[in-house]
This record gives structure tokens, C-alpha cells and sequence, in this order.
């Protein structure tokens, strides 16, 4: 079950200037290893902080482009300028993943430099709706995430009254893979592959989609980020409790 839309959550929401200052930054050797030139921070900035939103935990994680770096937490998305640290947009987490009401949570984002695109993605509660949980997914159509974003919806629809928590990002050559716990009433791992070449293309849509599921005591599967050339379609299989991390090859198009 999916639904679908085209917008730009992110332009036009008031840009806020932000003072950058440029700092170097140096780090220790670590004792016995080769001694190797040591990474300077370029740029430090204030970001998002637990006081925009009141959101505890804040799950956050961000991700950088060409000339921007995006950030995502529980209750909000920010854009900055990479380079100055200027904040350009700031919208609510529900405001940028609108396509359907009600609590959005465990926002995700990567830059696919493959394709140029963000792709960003979180959990869906209904709430006190009739609805199913589920998860939202958002690619935008350039490499400017102030610009438009396709965004669906979808969820699993044998456990659309269980909790899709916190659903995990990966890219691969062929697709988009995200996993998910489901639990309660139902207690599963589930991972979607998505077919990559209709969410790029123009304009975009959403193509084939296949859905597994195992119920293991396990957490949720973890797909990979291909960064440079793209090579697999891989997921992590997180096995805690057994002391090992499978790890899969997904082969053919979702």
C-alpha cells in the first residue's frame, strides 16, 4: 500500500543567518599506529539542538552534498550553506514529510552522490487516525534540497496496525533498501528494495517494490550506502544477541 506526491518543503521558510567561525581542529595519534597527518575541521556552526523541538531523544544524523549540508531530527529538518554555515530553511519533521497526517519520528538522510539526490526518509504514527503506521520516503529532483521532493507513503499491509520503527537508509545500484521493526502486535524485521530508476526519473514515480520479511530475535536489517562507484546491493543483518553481523548481496532489480 503507497500513496505519492511532488512539492519543496524546504524553500521559502525563512532563511536565518548564522555567524560561522573557522576553527582548526586537531587529533591525537593513537600510540603505536603511522603517524599520519591529522584532519582539520574547517567549520564549526551551531546546528539543531533538543530546544527546537522539545524531542528527547533527538535521533539525529545528517548528511552533505556539493554546496549544502542537511540535517534531520526528531521534529525538524535544516538545510545549510556546506561552506559558511549559513541556515538556509528550518521546517518541522511533519511539515516536510506531509503527504500523510499524524507524528512523524526516526528521520534518516543520505546524499546518493551516484545520482546527485537526497533521499530522506521516517516513521509514521497515525495517532488517534484510523490509519495504518507506516513509513514515509522523500527523494528530491536535484541536487539542491531546497528545490522539490517526490515523497510516498507505504507500509506493510499484513501489519499496518503494528509500529514501524525506526526504519534504516541504504542505497544500492539497482535500488533504494530500507529496513524496519515491526512490532507491536507483530514482532518482525522487515526490509523493502525499491526499484531505483523510477524514483530518479522525470518526472518521478514510484516503480517496484519488494518486500521481505523474518521473524528472528534480531534488530532490524541495516542496507548499505554505496559511496563511490556503485558496486552491491547489500544489507547488514544486526544480531546482537548472537554475537555476529550477517551480511547479504540482493541480486537482480527489486
Amino acid at each position: 500500500e503507497w500513496l505519492e506526491s511532488l512539492r519543496a518543503p524546504l524553500a521559502d521558510v525563512g532563511a536565518e543567518s548564522r555567524d560561522a567561525a573557522n576553527e582548526a581542529g586537531t587529533m591525537d595519534s593513537v600510540a603505536g599506529s603511522v603517524p599520519v597527518t591529522p584532519p582539520r575541521i574547517g567549520i564549526r556552526f551551531p546546528a539543531a539542538n533538543v530546544g527546537w523541538t522539545g524531542l528527547t531523544p533527538p535521533d539525529a544524523m545528517g548528511a552533505i552534498g556539493p554546496r549544502h549540508f542537511l540535517e534531520v531530527i526528531n521534529g525538524s529538518v535544516a538545510v545549510y550553506d556546506r561552506r559558511t554555515g549559513l541556515r538556509l530553511s528550518r521546517v518541522s519533521l511533519p511539515a516536510f514529510f506531509s503527504i500523510v497526517p499524524g507524528f512523524k519520528f526516526d528521520p534518516r538522510v543520505i546524499f546518493d552522490a551516484q545520482s546527485g539526490r537526497w533521499i530522506a526518509s521516517a516513521a509514521r504514527s497515525p495517532g488517534n487516525l484510523p490509519e495504518p503506521f507506516g513509513v514515509c520516503l522523500a527523494v528530491s529532483r536535484t541536487d539542491d534540497p531546497l528545490g522539490d521532493w517526490f515523497e510516498v507513503f507505504f507500509f506493510d499491509p499484513e501489519h499496518g496496525d503494528s509500529l514501524h520503527d525506526f526504519p534504516m537508509l541504504g542505497t544500492g545500484p539497482n535500488g533504494i533498501y530500507m529496513g524496519v521493526h515491526l512490532f507491536p502486535p507483530a514482532s518482525k524485521q522487515v526490509l523493502w528494495a525499491i526499484e531505483r530508476g523510477p524514483l530518479l526519473s522525470n518526472p518521478p514515480r514510484l516503480g517496484a517494490m519488494t518486500l521481505w520479511r523474518y521473524e528472528v530475535d534480531d534488530l532490524q536489517p541495516v542496507p548499505v550506502q554505496s559511496l563511490g562507484a556503485l558496486g552491491a546491493d547489500l544489507v547488514v543483518r544486526m544480531a546482537p544477541w548472537a554475537g555476529t553481523m550477517p551480511v547479504y548481496l540482493v541480486e537482480g532489480s527489486p
